[in-house]
């Protein structure tokens, strides 16, 4: 048995004082503090609350949304004091504690506690909040009272800086019981602390990333948190790559603990973990994630099991990556760790914080003491320095010699102190591979040199490690092995030595520390970096630069800059310098050229070349700083130089130069900052864009644009190449036009002539593009048009002339346009190489969903690894069974020349293979697949055969024939065949008895047609054509015909949510959608639908038809939300929906024709208030609230005719749907809604359905008024 002696564990209190502004005086530890911090309500008004609503009221009656406010709880709130508040600086809902769309706030819990029983905290598109000294318990999304989805304190929608602190959640349960996760964070969340809290009792603690495409979240820290009697996800996380926890413990873990998915990256130090099966690894993945580990201890009472689903990474807990840490923060030893957190952490424990001065030894410690790998061949490392393996040569006094010291937990037998008593045999060794030592003074020092001295033995142990800035959190330098780190100085109180990974156990004998590197003089030069191949179309920069060059000697390095005085470029994103590919320094006597941007120095990576020795005859150095302001330049560089995987090539394409072919707009230079001679601004337009072309070969290439973008949300743009989408970017918002960043993507391009195109993804157009870089193997600027040109060791002089026209009408083009609209190219004919290459053209061109499934992306994994499925006519519902049977990324399409004519689809049929079902039908397995057969051989005719077959002969609740289930990550994509699914379709997602028996997310259908065989009353099958159950989400039902289908279109059942329907033609559907399909379960209150732009047509035949008098279902909803805009309705003569038991439907320019004829000879006498009495009447409980929406008499041809009825109307309470959507769909969805009218059904006309022209989602589709145009003449 492991005993652990703890030697002392000491508290520091930060009580909870009499004001607010005590209890929030102190500041969160991680990234919550960075991002300009995270401060809450400080300076607010103060207010109490006792309630919900109260706690509402205060957020709704400040000034604006962003108002500080600092708002004590004390009591408890319950879903029954907590009602819904209107206000314009806040929005709140009924039964949840709603942060949504404000910031500045804080909620604390004061005197007797505060305890949020039965109603969770939901934070959504907010910033810089806290919540501290909360208990949250009970929270469920079914089986009794549901709030916030099941999450105890939930954050998704663009949420950021948010500090979570001494709160107690707790749930009492798992899934079944009704509980979700205790603190989940999602859809673009970041720069979160979770600190001194208790999560207990729960069979989820909490996830990063909703889903394996939900890639927007990262930097979050949790520390000093208890987790006690959880199944799962402490947490589970997905691609974030900076990821904190330490001092954590962790007790009775009965799943799987810390799960690292899909790339994640997690920095695991100093946590305590008992009782508890598989605390670390990959679970319920097959794309592993990744974990640096330091000071762990792992009790005999840890369980390590590798199932075929699990993937732990003990017992030998080994690193498999590096994580930088950007902030400084203290360890604990983690055999103090349970003592410290039991005492401190969770609600009403006194605000009690850890004071750091725990110390433990252990008689059979099992911690990890595992080495960190670090990626090869990256700049991640950020690093201005140069080491060497002697110490001492330093100028001045070694200020350690009387200073203070620390670090994180220490080995047996060391002493922090013993790097700073001047003797070289005493040594401070981490407990671990890795670990942290300081020196501090009691004033600010000034230091520009340290020298780690490794004790006799151990030299050379130390591999990577980083210098910190304690006081800042700023990195100052990083490299590889110890000995002397010079750089820029810096005045501080505390400076940390961080190892990041060793060979073997680090001894660091002596930390010293100096304030200068030691007798170099400088005097004033200048000049300019060279760079190996370079071309330019002017003289000029307007730039700023600093330089310095060898004063003695000089030979190969004369002239160039020398390392640590080069400042030659500034880092946009940081305090380090940079360089650009091409860019020259002297380094430790040698001479290198950069390869690409880089930030860090030669020998730490492979960013840079040796060139030569330099030949220089003393050692000092003269260095200084320089300013040009000159005409214009508008330049197109690159260099190159030859490393292990051939020739590294890197070319800046400035406007104007070679390269750069046009942009929808102008090249401006009104806004300061950039470089060359302007920058490129689009339109304000959805599908503006800029255009590059390029040449290089094929392998990996990395584009990097340097962007403004002072508009208050971000800008997305589609990357295409060649004519494909590769990729969707996001450019966040950077404060103002004359503020500049950088973002890049990486992707692997095929060799040849490129043609780059960023395309506008909002109707603001795109954010303003200084330059944009591309480095990639033999990467050179191309001309326009088709032939390449390289720009080697040249140069020309020109005036710069601008352009302001476009090259790129924004359509698809090229081979991706073939593969589309040609019947004649079938998937593969084509030159698009590869399944990802097709799924991207086909990607790119379905376009994007908006509103609540707007995350869908079906079979596409921008990543790569999407498998193309082409379905052949040779027993096709086998083959669509098998791929829609595997959440692997998967398009599936039809054979163009398979699916020329029309062919029916029976998915009944793999069910034919069951020898229960022949039994019962009396029929052989060919017999049972073919009912026109069946028909033939028992007298019935074709007009009755379909009918009689499904209708009568499988009219039976024992037979074994149900929907196919749809597993995650698939679309089915009808583009380009005939092919046709009659009776019945697909389930996505399953469930049983009210619950979830499978859960399926990322599902597109679209372009398919679904045929019923007539309505049938309570059909023994459920004959449904798409039915989204079992929580599933994340969908997308897009331009599918749905004709006289039995049973319903789109039913949403069993609390599926995000569900975005768009651009559908229902024809003669008796019943669209149910929304939740009984009164009774309360899981279905998360039912999230967003229904846009579809055509509901029922033909004239059918007006006065009694089977149509009846509620039409569009929707039925019980419990859920909908927002339903821009459908058009034909033939609808009453009751289109239903709200029951706290449903809500927000219904927004709708529009209702009814055939003037067919009313007038109708036995009702239809009229205009008939229709406004009675089309949106059955309204039971919850919220509806229509506005901008109407009725007209039409023609025979759906065009409208005379006055129209107004629908306007408000029943109980309904949110704005719209605030929960991102910033794009909002933006998507504000510039193409049209108002209720004959230029709504006219484009709907023509969008709607399979085969219709391509709608507004699609981006670089034709204008809405060209379409309304060019639309046919009637909607039947």
């Amino acid at each position: 048995m492991n005993i652990l002696l703890n030697r002392c564990v000491a508290m520091a209190v930060a009580m909870l004082a009499g004001s607010a502004a005590t209890a929030v005086s102190a500041a969160p530890v991680g990234f919550a503090a960075l991002n300009g911090g995270t401060t809450g309500g400080a300076g607010g008004q103060v207010v109490r609350a006792s309630t919900g609503t109260e706690i509402h009221e205060a957020l709704c009656g400040r000034a604006s949304s962003s108002t500080p406010i600092i708002i004590q709880v004390e009591g408890t709130i319950t879903p029954g004091n907590t009602s819904k508040v209107s206000g314009s600086s806040c929005n709140t809902a009924s039964g949840v504690i709603e942060i949504k769309e404000v910031s500045n706030v804080t909620i604390v819990g004061v005197g007797g506690g505060a305890t949020f029983d039965e109603v969770g905290i939901h934070v959504r598109s907010s910033s810089n909040i806290i919540l501290q000294n909360l208990y949250v318990r009970d929270v469920k999304k079914s089986n009794g009272t549901t709030s916030n989805g099941g999450d105890a304190i939930g954050m998704e929608s663009n949420v950021s800086n948010v500090w979570v602190d001494h709160v107690t959640l707790e749930a009492f349960g798992g899934e079944s019981e009704g509980y979700d996760g205790l603190f989940d964070m999602k859809a673009n969340t970041k720069y979160v602390t979770l600190s001194y809290s208790h999560l207990k009792g729960s069979g989820r603690g909490g996830l990063i990333g909703s889903s394996s495409s939900d890639d927007e979240n990262n930097y979050i820290t949790f520390h000093h948190n208890f987790y006690e009697n959880i199944h799962s996800r402490i947490p589970l996380l997905r691609h974030g790559d900076a990821i904190h926890t330490y001092n954590n413990f962790f007790s009775n873990i009965s799943g799987t603990g810390i799960n690292s998915r899909r790339g994640a990256k997690i920095r695991v130090e100093n946590n305590y973990f008992e009782n508890a099966r598989n605390p670390l690894g990959t679970f319920y993945d097959d794309v592993e994630g990744y974990w640096q580990v330091a000071g762990n201890f792992f009790a005999s009472s840890v369980v390590w099991e590798e199932e075929s689903d699990e993937h732990p990474a003990g017992p030998n807990v080994q690193s498999t990556t590096t994580v930088n840490i950007p902030y400084s923060y203290s360890l604990d030893d983690a055999g103090c760790v349970p003592q410290i957190v039991q005492t401190t952490a969770g609600a009403n424990k006194g605000m009690l914080t850890s004071d750091g001065s725990c110390q433990s030894t252990s008689s059979s410690s099992s911690s990890s003491s595992s080495s960190s790998s670090s990626s090869s061949g990256g700049s991640t490392s950020s690093s201005s320095s140069s080491t060497s393996s002697s110490s001492g040569g330093s100028g001045g006094t070694n200020l350690s010699i009387g200073a203070g010291s620390d670090g994180s937990s220490k080995a047996s037998g060391t002493s922090y102190g013993d790097v700073r008593d001047g003797d070289l045999a005493t040594y401070w060794s981490p407990s671990s591979s890795t670990g942290r030592i300081s020196i501090k003074w009691s004033e600010d020092t000034t230091v520009a040199r340290v020298v780690i001295v490794e004790a006799a033995g151990s030299e050379g142990n130390i591999q990577h490690w980083e210098l910190i800035n304690n006081d800042t959190g700023a990195q100052i330098s990083s490299g590889t092995g110890a000995g002397t780190i010079d750089f820029n100085p810096v005045t501080l109180g505390k400076i940390n030595f961080e190892i990041l990974s060793s060979s073997g156990t680090p001894a660091i004998a002596e930390f010293e520390t100096y304030a200068s590197a030691g007798g170099s003089s400088s005097s004033s030069s200048s000049s300019s970096s060279s760079s190996t191949s370079s071309s330019s179309s002017s003289s000029s920069t307007s730039a700023s630069s600093s330089s310095s060059s060898t004063s003695g000697g000089g030979g190969s390095c004369a002239g160039i800059n020398e390392y640590p005085d080069w400042t030659a470029r500034d880092w946009s994103g940081g305090d380090y310098n940079h360089a650009n590919a091409g860019d020259q320094m002297v380094y430790s006597g040698a001479l290198y050229a950069a390869n690409w941007y880089t930030n860090t120095v030669p020998g730490s990576d492979a960013s840079w070349t040796f060139i030569s020795s330099c030949d220089q005859g003393g050692s000092s150095s003269s260095s200084s700083s320089s300013s040009s302001s000159n005409s214009s330049s508008s330049s197109s560089s690159s260099s190159s130089s030859s490393s292990s995987g051939g020739s590294v090539v890197s070319a800046t394409v400035q406007e104007n130069a070679l390269g750069f072919c046009g942009v929808d707009g102008t090249v401006d230079s009104n806004n300061g900052g950039f470089t060359g001679s302007g920058f490129a601004n689009t339109d304000n337009a959805n599908g503006t864009g800029i255009d590059w072309t390029i040449t290089g070969d094929s392998g990996s290439y990395t584009l990097r644009w340097r962007y403004a973008n002072g508009s208050d949300v971000n800008r997305s743009a589609i990357l295409s190449v060649n004519g494909v989408a590769v990729s969707t970017e996001d450019f966040v918002g950077t404060g103002s036009w004359t503020s500049w960043a950088t973002t890049s993507v990486q992707l692997n391009l095929g060799a040849g002539y490129k043609e780059i195109r960023l395309l506008a993804n909002q109707s603001s157009g795109l954010a303003n593009i200084d330059y944009v870089e591309i480095t990639g193997p033999g990467v050179a600027a191309a001309t326009c048009g088709g032939s390449s040109s390289s720009s080697s060791s040249s140069s020309s002089s020109s005036s710069s002339s601008s352009s302001s026209s476009s090259s790129s009408s924004g359509g698809i083009g090229g081979a991706c346009d073939a593969l589309l609209n040609d019947p004649n190219t079938n998937w593969r004919d084509t030159s698009l190489q590869t399944d990802q290459e097709i799924i991207q053209c086909l990607s790119s061109s379905l376009g994007q969903p908006v509103g609540f499934g707007e995350s869908a992306t079906g079979g596409y994994n921008a990543n790569g690894g999407s498998e193309l499925v082409i379905i052949t006519n040779n027993r096709p519902e086998d083959q669509i069974l098998a791929a829609i049977s595997s959440p692997d990324y998967k398009w599936i399409v039809f054979d163009k020349q398979d699916f020329r004519d029309e062919v029916q689809l029976m998915m009944y049929r793999p069910y034919c293979s069951n020898s229960s079902l022949q039994s019962a039908l009396g029929l052989n397995e060919s017999q049972c697949r073919d009912p026109y057969a069946w028909c033939s051989a028992n007298g019935v005719g074709s007009e009755a055969c379909l009918e009689t077959f499904f209708n009568e002969k499988l009219n039976d609740s024992s037979l074994p024939i149900r929907n196919y289930l749809i597993d995650s990550n698939t679309t089915i994509d009808g583009r380009g065949a005939n092919a046709t699914f009659v009776f019945n379709g697909f389930k996505i997602g399953s469930d049983s008895s009210g619950a979830s028996t499978h859960e399926s997310e990322n599902v597109i259908i679209t372009n398919n047609k679904f045929i019923g065989v007539g309505h049938v009353e309570d059909h023994d099958l459920d004959p449904d054509m798409i039915r989204s159950t079992g929580e599933s989400h994340d969908i997308w039902i897009h331009q599918n015909t749905f004709d006289t289908t039995g049973d319903s279109a789109f039913d949403v059942k069993v609390g599926a949510y995000d569900i975005t329907v768009s651009f559908n033609k229902l024809v003669n559907v008796k019943r669209a959608a149910l929304h939740g399909s009984s009164d009774s379960r309360t899981i279905n209150s998360q039912i999230t639908t967003t229904i846009h732009n579809n055509l509901f047509v029922t033909t004239d035949e059918h007006y006065s038809d009694s089977r149509y008098e009846t509620l039409r279902r569009v929707p039925l909803m019980r419990r859920g939300q909908s927002h339903m805009f821009n459908n058009v309705f034909y033939n609808y003569r009453k009751d289109i929906l239903s709200v029951r038991v706290g449903g809500r439907i927000a219904f927004e320019n709708n529009m209702v024709l009814n055939n003037a004829v067919e009313a007038a000879n109708n036995s009702n006498s239809d009229d205009l208030d008939y229709f406004v009495e009675t089309l949106l009447r059955d309204f039971r409980e919850g919220g509806l609230d229509v506005w901008g929406s109407y009725v007209w008499m039409a023609n025979a041809n759906c065009q409208l005719q005379g006055d129209a009825g107004d629908l306007t109307k408000s029943e109980g309470s309904t949110p704005d749907m719209m605030a929960q959507y991102s910033n794009r769909s909002r933006s998507e969805i504000t510039g193409h809604l049209l108002p209720a009218g004959q230029d709504l059904a006219d484009y709907l006309f023509a969008t709607a359905g399979k085969g219709g022209v391509a709608p507004w989602v699609v981006t670089g589709a034709s204008s809405i008024s060209d379409v309304v145009a060019s639309a046919p003449g009637g909607c039947q």
